[in-house]
C-alpha cells in the first residue's frame, strides 16, 4: 500500500468582495453588464467590464482563480487589458460549469477586471486568492519496478491515479533517469509532489483531488508529454497496486472487536 499525503491549504483572505453576487455591492461596471437574481450576467456581445478595485498588491505573484459558469453561449471571457493587473487573459467559459486558473499578476495595476469578450451569459461564486496558500506536499513512494524496467536514456514513468469513491483520475510523468527516481533493484523510490491546480501534468507535481483509498498505475513509456494510456508510446504495465491519500501526516488505523459468535458442529 502506498500512502500519499496531500497539500497543506493555508488559511488566506478572501480577495473578492461579494463574489456570490448578492447584490451589486463593491463591484462596477461598464457597459451592459449588470448583477441579478444572484448572478454577474452578460446579456450581449456589447463589450462590457465588471470590476473591483485595488484587489491585488504591486508585485507579481501567482493567484487561484475560481468561478463558476452558470450559463454561456460558448465563448471564452477574459480579464482584461491595461487597467488589469493580470493583462489579457482568456479565460475558460465555453461550458457551464465551476472552473479554475492560475493566474499571474503583472506587478503595475492592482484592480480585478473581467470582460466578456465575445461571451454571453452569466458567472457566480467569483473567488480570488494568492496560489501560495496551497504548500505542495513532497512523497516518497517505494515500488518494485526496477528488476522490469528497460532502462535507456528516454525512458519515462507514466503514473496513474485513480480515485476508488470518485473514479476520477490523476496522471503525472517522471523521467526514470532523474533525481526523482532512486533504482534499487527490488524497491525503489519514487518522488511525486502533490499540488498545484492540474490533475494532468508532466513533471511530476499533480493535484489528487479528495483524500481516500485510490488504485494506481505505473507505465513504462518513451513519451516525456503523453499521457494517454492506450498510446504507442507505452512500453509495458509495470506495476498496479492500492494507495490510501490522507490530509494528515500520519496514518491511522481503527481496532474494532470481534463479537461474532461462532458455531462449531461436530459429526458423531
Amino acid at each position: 500500500m502506498i500512502f500519499v499525503q496531500r497539500r497543506t491549504i493555508l488559511d488566506t483572505p478572501e480577495l473578492i468582495e461579494n463574489g456570490q453576487f448578492a447584490n451589486s455591492d463593491d463591484w462596477s461596471f461598464i457597459g451592459s453588464t449588470v448583477i441579478e437574481d444572484g448572478v454577474a450576467k452578460f446579456p450581449n456581445s456589447t463589450n462590457s467590464f465588471l470590476i473591483q478595485y485595488n484587489v491585488v498588491d504591486l508585485t507579481v505573484k501567482n493567484y487561484i482563480l475560481k468561478y463558476n459558469v452558470v450559463s454561456t453561449n460558448g465563448n471564452n471571457f477574459r480579464l482584461a487589458g491595461g487597467g488589469s493587473a493580470f493583462g489579457t487573459v482568456t479565460l475558460d467559459s465555453a461550458t457551464t460549469g465551476t472552473k479554475t486558473a492560475l493566474i499571474t499578476s503583472n506587478g503595475t495595476k492592482s484592480s480585478f477586471q473581467l470582460n466578456n469578450n465575445a461571451f454571453i451569459g452569466s458567472l457566480d461564486n467569483v473567488s480570488l486568492k494568492l496560489a501560495d496558500s496551497e504548500v505542495p506536499k513532497e512523497n516518497n513512494l517505494f515500488v518494485t519496478i526496477s528488476e522490469r524496467l528497460n532502462l535507456t536514456s528516454n525512458t519515462y514513468l507514466l503514473l496513474v491515479f485513480e480515485s476508488d469513491q470518485q473514479h476520477t483520475k490523476s496522471k503525472t510523468i517522471l523521467n526514470a533517469n532523474s533525481s526523482d527516481v532512486t533504482l534499487n533493484e527490488r524497491i525503489d523510490k519514487l518522488i511525486l509532489t502533490e499540488g498545484g491546480i492540474s490533475t494532468e501534468t508532466t513533471d511530476g507535481t499533480v493535484k489528487i483531488s479528495v483524500a481516500g483509498f485510490w488504485q494506481y498505475k505505473i507505465y513504462e513509456q518513451t513519451s516525456a508529454t503523453n499521457l494517454d494510456e492506450t498510446s504507442s508510446d507505452i512500453q509495458q504495465l509495470l506495476e498496479v497496486g492500492k494507495m490510501t491519500v490522507t490530509d494528515t501526516d500520519e496514518l491511522t488505523t481503527v481496532e474494532h472487536t470481534n463479537q461474532v459468535t461462532n458455531f462449531i458442529h461436530l459429526n458423531s
